[in-house]
Order: C-alpha cells, then structure tokens, then sequence
C-alpha cells in the first residue's frame, strides 16, 4: 500500500489504524508525503520508541522507519510501515515498575545547526531529568534535510514494565531551551501519574479492546472517554474505568 499525503499531514495518524489492522494481516505501508512531526497528534518517533515497544511486550511486532522528516507547511516526509499478523496477549500494564532507563531524540533541520537548536532543547531536557532521576539521560541529536524548517523533541523513560513518552515541537517564537524544559516536565508529570503516559493511554484501547487486560493510565481525558464510546460501538465489549485503571474483562 503506498499512501500519498500531499500537505503536511499527519504521517503518524496516517499510520495509527494501520497499525491497528496490521494485528490480523500482513502489511507493506509506504507513506509518501506529510509530517512526522505535528501539534495535536504524536509524531512518528512516539509510534516507533514508545507504542512499538510496548505492544511489543503483547506479541505484537511491526517495524517502522523513518526515511525523511516532515515539518509544517510543505511535509514531505517518507515513511515505511511493516507487520506480520499476531496473537495478541492479554495486556497488563498496571504497574510501571523500576525505572532503567532515560532516552530520547532531538531533531532539527540542517539550516538550524548554526543556532545549535538541535543541542539546546537536548541540553535543557537532559539537566532537567538529570537533576530529577538523578540519572544521565541518553538523548541523542541529529540533523536533517527538510522541505520547511523545523524541529521536534521526543523523550522517553524505561522502566521494567513499561514506556513512558513526552514530545515538543518547535514553532516560531518558541525558544529551544523552552521545548527541552516543557517536554521534560511534561515527562516527570506523566511518570509521576501512571504506568503509560495519557497518549498511549489512549493509542492502547483498540489493543486492550481485542485482548483483554488492564491498563494504569496518567490522565481519564476526554479523548479516552471519547474512543471508549467509538470502540464499544464497533466490538462486543466493555470498558471499565477506577481510579485511573482502565479494564476490559
């Protein structure tokens, strides 16, 4: 399947459902066009280090790479998706367990390297974290060839049962430092809160909603409740929510 996005659309919402029909089918998905880095939707990365490995965990295994990154207005990202139908087995995802581990990517286009843009949104996260964890964070930084400038940060912590993300997106304005510092507070916010951040918690439903099992969510946001009620019109099945755990029996 090759998808064609023309504007700087979403690759990563592109994908979603895909992954989600990629449990009973064998699939072979270029994206062609849009962003790997949006506000209002997770970027590709967050699919590739944090929803990957977590399904990962439930017998679900699919690769995702990316080969250009998009940024708004002109996209023009390049995105390969591979699966294998799976089994899926029942997720618990109650307790996030002991923390491993603290890494993350940030990336900017090759005409913000004089700004070392890239370097000071890594540099602003990891002193953050650092002082926080008491652990040296592992973010490593990149440059890139884009259509329109652009940057993104993805943070993402270890622990013995779980993965927990946070990302920012540069803008106009919008000084590298603060990306680094809002990102890895937002990170410390949703480790302190539950076993997977809010985003996962609502990506994990479908899966949850196929398989069985529990999850310890960060946040009950609207957008969960709202695919809650979606999902429960589609499958023969029933959510239950207390005190932030989220149950299909």
């Amino acid at each position: 399947l090759k998808i064609e996005i023309r504007t700087a659309g979403s690759a990563a919402l592109a994908l979603q459902p895909l992954i989600i029909t990629g449990i009973n089918h064998n699939l072979n998905v270029v994206i062609d066009g849009g962003g790997t880095w949006n506000e209002h939707a997770s970027p590709v990365c967050f699919l590739q280090n944090v929803l990957r490995p977590i399904l990962n965990r439930f017998g679900y295994f699919f690769e995702i790479d990316i080969l250009n990154e998009g940024f708004y207005p002109r996209g023009g990202a390049l995105v390969n998706f591979k699966t294998k139908k799976c089994q899926l087995s029942k997720i618990d995802l109650t307790s996030k367990g002991k923390l491993k581990e603290i890494n993350g990517w940030s990336i900017a286009s090759e005409n913000l390297t004089e700004k070392k843009v890239a370097e000071r949104q890594r540099e602003s996260a990891e002193k953050i974290l650092k002082e926080y964890f008491n652990i040296k964070p592992k973010i490593e930084y990149k440059y890139v060839r884009t259509l329109s400038p652009g940057t993104g940060l993805l943070l993402y912590l270890k622990t013995e049962n779980s993965v927990i993300g946070s990302d920012g997106i540069g803008k106009l304005g919008r000084r590298a430092e603060d990306i680094g510092k809002d990102t890895a507070n937002n990170l410390i916010k949703e480790y302190e809160k539950g076993a997977v951040d809010q985003f996962i918690g609502d990506q994990i439903l479908p899966y949850l909603a196929f398989a069985g099992g529990s999850v310890k969510v960060s946040e009950i946001t609207d957008h969960i409740k709202s695919n809650i009620y979606v999902i429960e019109k589609f499958l023969n099945v029933k959510f239950q929510i207390e005190n932030n755990v989220i149950s299909v029996k």
